[in-house]
């Protein structure tokens, strides 16, 4: 059974600039990032968001080395440890290879500068020593994990082909992506924030097709850029995020990410859900069909069928969490069995069965949990203060 794979780069790197010394020890100016300022609460919910929902709908997911603290800002030490462990979170790396615009002599810029960053790995750590200064096992776990399960790119190769890429974008979209500059050496500063966010696209892309990935996540401001680069169609066709989100609302299931940050559910409760028989099931039959949105909507409006009731309550009920067995968090198979009933039990198999009998229950049952608690927790407050 083919597994699916998600890169994600939606970390909304801030468009800025550093000054430093050429070989001649003259001040050059080299510009990084794509995104204006933005609330970092916004930017929280939306990685939050993204993430947990690709643990739904991939079986495994791609960051970038240099995004690793990024993760761990939102995602905390020991859930990252925890996805690093399951083998379901994995880093590349690319030896923190970035490509950032540098000044010339004639007030443009040029892209042909290629960045990789010595003792990266370290780097993190001493980050990450001063966010977390009493959770030095907890940091050296995350970074074992994260360097002993990376995956290598070589960023050379990358830095060439970004090249070529960012090339053809002027020749094809000039006029509307271009418009003050004379070619990729002498970008006028007018273009910048263009250029910077085709490049972070072209990379993204990139890194998806070496990594097999059947879908790449953007930020927002990168992401329309897709539709310049190929058509407002295809940009719009397949993006599995967005098609799943509708489901979400069409079954009235919150936004999962705002739910992990107020502590209603938890990536544990994400992992036995995605390890449930249907879970796994759910991401095989996201994966096969390359539907459009109406015709996912369409499906999900079809009502599953299967060959008895017995069969029905069986695979509702007595092997929910069948794959995770051997353990219920990192989801061990059990051998033969998952296969086995996927193939020969299910053949009425309808999405909605994990939508709304394993998804939709399990956060309903969390969030009313949570309000109980909540509830109690300020009637004791009220108690207190008469």
């Amino acid at each position: 059974m083919e597994n699916s794979h998600a890169y994600i780069n939606n970390f909304f790197d801030k468009l800025s600039s550093q000054v430093i010394k050429d070989d001649l020890r003259k001040d050059r100016t080299l510009i990084f990032g794509t995104a204006p300022p933005i609330n970092k609460d916004l930017i929280i919910n939306k990685i939050s968001s993204d993430v947990i929902t690709s643990l739904l709908l991939y079986d495994r997911i791609y960051i970038k080395i240099m995004r690793l603290s990024n993760f761990i800002d939102v995602f905390g030490l020991r859930d990252t440890s925890m996805l690093l462990e399951a083998n379901i979170l994995k880093v590349v790396d690319d030896k923190g290879f970035v490509s950032p615009l540098i000044e010339n002599d004639n007030n443009t810029f040029g892209f042909g500068a290629m960045f990789e960053y010595v003792d990266l790995l370290k780097n993190i750590e001493e980050k990450l020593e001063i966010l977390y200064p009493s959770s030095n096992d907890e940091i050296t776990k995350v970074l074992y994990l994260a360097e002993s399960k990376s995956v290598k790119l070589i960023s050379e190769d990358f830095h060439n082909k970004i090249l070529n890429e960012l090339e053809i974008e002027f020749s094809k979209n000039k006029n509307k992506l271009f418009k003050s500059s004379k070619d990729v050496k002498n970008i006028s500063p007018k273009d910048i924030v263009n250029v910077q966010r085709i490049i972070s696209l072209n990379e993204c892309l990139l890194y998806g097709e070496a990594l097999k990935a059947k879908n790449m996540i953007f930020d927002g401001f990168v992401k329309s850029y897709l539709q310049i680069k190929f058509s407002p169609y295809l940009s719009k066709e397949n993006d599995g995020l967005e098609i799943f989100g509708k489901m979400l609302i069409l079954k009235r299931v919150p936004d999962l990410g705002k739910l992990y940050l107020k502590n209603v559910i938890t990536i544990k409760d994400i992992l036995q859900i995605r390890n449930n028989i249907n879970g796994k099931k759910f991401r095989q039959w996201y994966l096969d069909k390359n539907y459009s949105e109406d015709e996912f909507i369409s499906e999900l409006l079809k009502k599953g069928k299967t060959d008895s009731n017995i069969l029905t309550k069986l695979l509702r009920w007595s092997i929910p969490n069948m794959i995770g067995l051997a353990n219920p968090v990192l989801g061990i198979e059990a051998s033969g069995i998952d296969s086995f009933i996927i193939e020969k039990i299910i053949k009425g198999w309808n999405p909605n069965i994990f939508l709304d009998d394993v998804l939709k229950r399990a956060i309903d049952k969390k969030n009313a949990d949570y309000n109980k608690i909540k509830l109690c927790e300020e009637g004791m407050a009220w108690s207190d203060y008469s």
